[in-house]
C-alpha cells in the first residue's frame, strides 16, 4: 500500500463531500494526532487503520527515545536539590522508559517469530523440492 499524504486526502475528501478544505483538514489532523498519541503511549507496536494503512513504531526511533530519556533522568538525578515537580517528572520519565523497554521487547519477540516463520517456510520449500 502506497502512503498518501494528508494534504492529498484532505483536498480529495473536501472535494468529494463538498466541504471546506479547512474543516476536513481539522478533522483529519485530529484523527492523525489521535493515532500518534496511541503510538506514543507505547502500548502497541502498530495500529492498523482500515483503508488507510498500518502505522508502525520504528525501532531506531524507539531506541533513540529510550537513550534520550535515560540520559535526561540521569542528568536530573545528579542534582542535589530537586523540587517536587522535578521528582514527579523523574517518576514519569522512568515509567515512560519502562513502557518503551516493554515495547522494544515485544518488537524483539515479533522479529524472532518472523524469523522462525521464514525458516519454516524455507524448510518446507526445501523439503518439497526433493
Amino acid at each position: 500500500m502506497n502512503p498518501i499524504k494528508r494534504k492529498t486526502i484532505v483536498e480529495k475528501t473536501a472535494q468529494d463531500l463538498g466541504l471546506s478544505v479547512q474543516t476536513v483538514d481539522e478533522i483529519v489532523s485530529f484523527y492523525y494526532k489521535t493515532v500518534q498519541k496511541k503510538l506514543s503511549a507505547a502500548e502497541h507496536q502498530s495500529i492498523a487503520v482500515p483503508n488507510l494503512g498500518t502505522f508502525v513504531v520504528k525501532r531506531k526511533a524507539l531506541e533513540e527515545k529510550i537513550k534520550k530519556n535515560i540520559y535526561f533522568v540521569q542528568k536530573i538525578e545528579t542534582n542535589v536539590d530537586i523540587s517536587v515537580q522535578t521528582y514527579e517528572l523523574i517518576i514519569q520519565k522512568r515509567k515512560d522508559i519502562a513502557n518503551y523497554l516493554q515495547l522494544l521487547e515485544l518488537m524483539n519477540l515479533e522479529q524472532k517469530r518472523k524469523q522462525e516463520v521464514k525458516l519454516k517456510k524455507q524448510e518446507f520449500k526445501d523439503g518439497k523440492s526433493n
